[in-house]
């Protein structure tokens, strides 16, 4: 379980997100909810952003990286209060050092680390103190990046599935993870962050992508009308439309920016088909 599964313990819900049960994430674009929770009394109204992951399996991210960068800028136009990097991993990869880089360079700006929550999850002794603060002081160790960030936390979100007792254990699992999260967001990151930058991008792609979100919608109504030849028709013209949309967009990122997205991709190195999800 990593980022889909973090978003809907926060929101308190089970199927805010799809969750993937093995570490290929099924989130495609930047999917938003915005989500009334309590805490301490009292109430509070979050917007959350579920990123697409960097992870191998992930072949629309080299087919369009750039269009889903501008999708995220735009669900991101208002800023942010916090971004939470979710890692299995108690060592910080290059590969995952390459996907904030890009999320940084082409979208929030050099800012970004000190917004920066990094969520290390599958962690069954993160409520155990000692043993904690041993894998903490060893992941602050191994990078130089973890050291800039605005906070590490670590968190278990095991499924909620098995036998009753298993339900149980997870569930309790991931109460605890949402009071631990939900205290941070709320008493420790009450700063928004909302660079020129962002600003700018979310303002070139904004009519596109909402132009693209609502024939996209168009679209899926369409295919579920009669197989005829006039529906027919009217579905290849609203796909094209969706691609038109979708490359305006794409260009709105890139001016002023990178001339492709192959300029894009190589930010990510190498190890872009091995990069953890975020």
């Amino acid at each position: 379980a990593g980022k889909s599964a973090l978003a809907n313990v926060i929101g308190g819900k089970h199927d805010l997100f799809p969750e993937s049960p093995d570490v290929f994430s099924l989130t495609e674009g930047s999917p938003d909810r915005m989500v009334a929770v309590r805490f301490e009394g009292k109430r509070y109204v979050l917007k959350i952003v579920d990123t697409i992951g960097f992870e191998h399996g992930t072949q629309p991210l080299r087919d369009d990286l750039s269009y889903r960068l501008a999708h995220l800028a735009w669900k991101c136009h208002g800023g942010i209060h916090q971004l939470l990097f979710v890692t299995t991993s108690s060592r910080f990869t290059e590969a995952e050092q390459a996907a904030f880089d890009v999320i940084q360079a082409f979208v929030f700006q050099s800012r970004l680390v000190q917004y920066t929550t990094v969520v290390r999850t599958n962690c069954p002794d993160s409520d155990k103190p000692r043993r904690a603060l041993k894998i903490m002081a060893d992941i602050e160790s191994d990078n130089e990046f973890m050291k800039s960030v605005h906070s590490l936390i670590l968190v278990d979100n095991p499924p909620v599935r098995g036998n009753p007792w298993r339900q149980g254990a997870a569930a309790e699992r991931r109460r605890t993870t949402r009071e631990r999260v939900l205290h941070h967001l709320i008493f420790n990151c009450t700063k928004r962050y909302n660079p020129a930058n962002l600003k700018e991008v979310s303002a070139r792609v904004r009519l596109h992508v909402q132009a693209e979100t609502r024939l996209a919608a168009d679209l899926a109504e369409e295919r579920d009308r009669a197989d005829t030849y006039a529906a027919r028709c009217k579905r290849l013209e609203l796909e094209e439309e969706v691609a038109y949309e979708r490359q305006q967009a794409q260009k709105a990122l890139r001016n002023p920016g990178p001339e492709t997205t192959t300029d894009i991709l190589r930010h990510l190195g190498p190890n872009v088909d091995h990069c953890p999800i975020m």
